[in-house]
């Protein structure tokens, strides 16, 4: 590691890198810390770009900065699917009947300053890939945190279940591992098959510990998502022999209801015992009825981050308990995105996790064929995976699961732009 961090720029560019490989770093245990240094990395971009937004305006050629800018990024939409998120969100603030509180949410958008870095700013790649080992590090640390507590301690799987360093939901920590875990797995297969250096071995070690956190965060939610990634993994390096092997691939979901369902009713029932509803179906179930009767009756706009919690009381569930009787989300991203912030919302969010995957598919035979195949893949199954999970939780209102989207988006699209540039 000493070597590769030669050569890795100029002073500003090392100060940024580190700033960048401590985001990464404490990115699976301290929210607060790892913001901090994001923001901080950031700054340099924002400062360069204002510096040279001022130079061009002197020479009154500002629109020749932004065409110059926008002309480095080949695949344009995400750039305007993430403006248009930015505009929706100041819309809902001038439309919201408490315009304070509603502008307090908007605090969100300072963690698209992660993909707009790593896509403007952060030239060299060897401070990507010293990010990557930082991330898989503090995934690392934390999982034997938990493994000390489920092996020494003597304490069960569910007990352990929400115990990330700074004590993170569980469900959060699930969305953090997996996110983690196969953006390692791309990096690891990549060093393996094509370098074939003594990074192979780290990156493959720090992965697999970042696969036994994910394991350990006990969300079953997450355990079936994983098997549909695996599947769509199957689908795309098979491809057409996929057939073949579908039938066997079908088998598993026979096993996972055969073994998985008994486990399901005991952690149920123990939830119901400890903690009412909470974690249940049927708390999701009064989530997502009261969430449908709140999008028939705000369908287009929604109601609003700081409207929400003022409403939602109206359309609870009798008899709700926990989660579903306060409302604090809709245990489902989609159904979530829908309520807050209406269909319009809904068809730009819920581009973040389909157009990384749409791209993969229009040029898969040219990234099958390239050099970042396999960080490209595994960033994508990411994606695949989240969307999956946020089927039964709402991972995209964690700012933890979150900044790791924007983490693993830029990864993507910059990994596309070395290809289209190529091309």
């Amino acid at each position: 590691m000493v070597n590769y961090l030669k050569n890795t720029g100029s002073t500003k560019e090392i100060i940024q890198g580190i700033l960048f490989t401590l985001f990464c770093f404490f990115a699976s245990f301290s929210v607060s810390i790892s913001q901090l240094c994001a923001a901080l990395a950031s700054l340099f971009w924002l400062s360069e770009s204002l510096f040279d937004m001022k130079n061009y305006q002197k020479s009154k050629k500002l629109k020749t900065y932004f065409q110059e800018t926008y002309k480095t990024i080949k695949e344009k939409d995400i750039l305007q699917y993430v403006l248009a998120f930015i505009f929706y969100k100041f819309f809902h603030v001038l439309i919201s009947s408490n315009v304070q509180k509603e502008f307090a949410t908007t605090k969100e958008l300072l963690l698209l300053l992660v993909f707009f870095t790593l896509l403007f700013s952060l030239k060299n790649d060897k401070w990507v890939f010293i990010s990557i080992i930082a991330l898989l590090l503090g995934a690392f640390i934390t999982s034997v945190y938990n493994l000390n507590k489920l092996i020494i301690e003597e304490k069960s799987l569910f007990d352990i279940r929400a115990a990330a360093l700074d004590n993170t939901n569980s469900l959060t920590y699930t969305g953090t591992m997996a996110f983690i875990f196969f953006l390692g797995l791309g990096y690891s297969i990549k060093s393996f098959i094509e370098e074939k250096n003594k990074n192979t071995l780290l990156l493959s070690i720090l992965t697999f510990f970042a696969f036994i956190g994910f394991i350990l965060s006990g969300s079953k939610g997450g355990f079936i998502s994983l098997g549909l990634t695996f599947v769509f993994l199957c689908a795309l390096f098979l491809r057409k022999k996929f057939i073949f092997v579908l039938p066997f691939l079908m088998v598993i979901p026979v096993y996972a209801y055969k073994y998985i369902t008994p486990i399901n009713v005991a952690v149920n029932d123990v939830l119901s015992k400890q903690q009412g509803q909470s974690g249940t179906v049927n708390e999701r179930i009064d989530l997502w009825k009261a969430g449908v009767l709140m999008w028939i009756d705000h369908p287009l706009l929604g109601t609003g981050e700081a409207d929400y919690m003022n409403l939602y009381h109206k359309y609870k569930m009798k008899g709700a308990q926990s989660v579903a009787a306060k409302g604090s989300h809709m245990h489902n991203d989609y159904l979530d995105i829908l309520v807050r912030f209406g269909s319009i919302g809904f068809t730009i969010l819920l581009m973040f996790y389909f157009y990384p995957i749409i791209i993969f598919l229009q040029k898969m035979k040219i990234i099958f064929a390239s050099k970042q195949k396999y960080i490209l893949i595994f960033s994508t199954a990411a994606v695949v995976m989240i969307s999956f999970m946020s089927l039964t939780q709402c991972h995209f209102r964690d700012d933890e699961v979150q900044i790791l989207l924007w983490l693993t988006l830029g990864i993507f699209f910059r990994e596309i732009n070395k290809i289209d540039n190529k091309k």
